[in-house]
C-alpha cells in the first residue's frame, strides 16, 4: 500500500499524487519517435481528494487552452494534433460548450499563407486558478512549505483580450509576466522536459514568493504569492 503525506495546500491526508504542472500538457509515448518520452521524471506532490482528483476536468481544460495557444514550439502544437484532438473527438459537445464565442479568424503566416484558424474567449478565472494549483504545487515542492493564501497570475498566452478596460488587463499581464520573468533571470531554470516545461520558484523572507513558469519554450505564466 502506498504511503502518503499531508497534502500539499491542507492538512488532510494525502489519498494520491498530484502532478504539477498536470500530467496531460506532457506527450504521450504514443504521440512520440521510439525511445523519447516526456513522462519519465515529471514532478509530483500529495494530495488530498478535494485538491486533486475534484480538478481533473481543470487540468483537461488547461491543457486545451495551452495547446491552442498562439505561442509555443512544434511539440505544443503536436500535442493539439494528437492529444488535444484525441480528446475533442471523445467529447465534441462538451470542448464546444468550452470554446466560448468561437470565431473564425484568417492568419497569414511569415511566408505570406493564408490559412483560416479561430479565436475563442478563455475563462480567464479558471485559467488562473488551474495556475494557482501548479504554482502552489512547485512552491511546495521546491520550499516544503504550503501555500493557501491569494495569488496574481500574470501570462503572454494570449492574442487579446476583449471587454470592458482590455487594453489596460492586456498590458498588465504582459508587463507582469515580464517583469517577474527579468526580476528572476539570474535563478536558474528547473525541469527535466525543458521542451515541454521549465519553471524557477523564488521564496523571499518577508511571506511574498513568485513562481514563473515556461510551457512549450514560449508560454510564460508568472505567478505571485502574496504581495510580491
Amino acid at each position: 500500500m502506498k504511503k502518503y503525506g499531508s497534502c500539499y495546500l491542507c492538512d488532510a491526508p494525502g489519498t494520491s499524487r498530484e502532478h504539477a504542472p498536470p500530467r496531460c500538457l506532457f506527450p504521450e509515448a504514443k504521440d512520440l519517435p521510439p525511445g523519447v518520452s516526456y513522462r519519465e521524471t515529471l514532478i509530483t506532490v500529495d494530495a488530498c481528494d478535494e485538491h486533486n482528483s475534484k480538478k481533473s476536468k481543470d487540468d483537461e481544460y488547461l491543457m486545451w487552452i495551452l495547446s491552442t495557444a498562439s505561442r509555443g514550439n512544434a511539440h505544443r502544437r503536436a500535442h493539439f494534433q494528437s492529444k488535444g484532438m484525441r480528446t475533442y473527438r471523445r467529447r465534441p459537445e462538451t470542448f464546444l460548450r468550452l470554446l466560448k464565442n468561437l470565431t473564425p479568424v484568417p492568419l497569414r503566416s511569415v511566408d505570406g499563407t493564408l490559412r483560416e484558424t479561430a479565436s475563442f474567449e478563455v475563462d480567464l478565472s479558471r485559467f488562473n486558478k488551474c495556475m494557482w494549483h501548479t504554482a502552489t504545487a512547485l512552491f511546495f515542492h521546491q520550499t516544503g512549505k504550503k501555500w493557501v493564501g491569494e495569488c496574481r497570475v500574470f501570462t503572454d498566452a494570449f492574442v487579446h483580450l476583449k471587454g470592458l478596460d482590455a487594453e489596460a488587463m492586456n498590458k498588465t499581464l504582459f508587463e507582469g509576466t515580464q517583469r517577474v520573468a527579468n526580476a528572476l533571470k539570474d535563478v536558474p531554470a528547473q525541469g527535466d522536459n525543458p521542451e515541454i516545461f521549465t519553471y524557477k520558484v523564488f521564496s523571499g523572507q518577508d511571506n511574498r514568493h513568485a513562481v514563473h513558469m515556461v510551457f512549450y519554450e514560449d508560454i510564460q505564466v508568472a505567478v505571485l504569492l502574496g504581495d510580491a
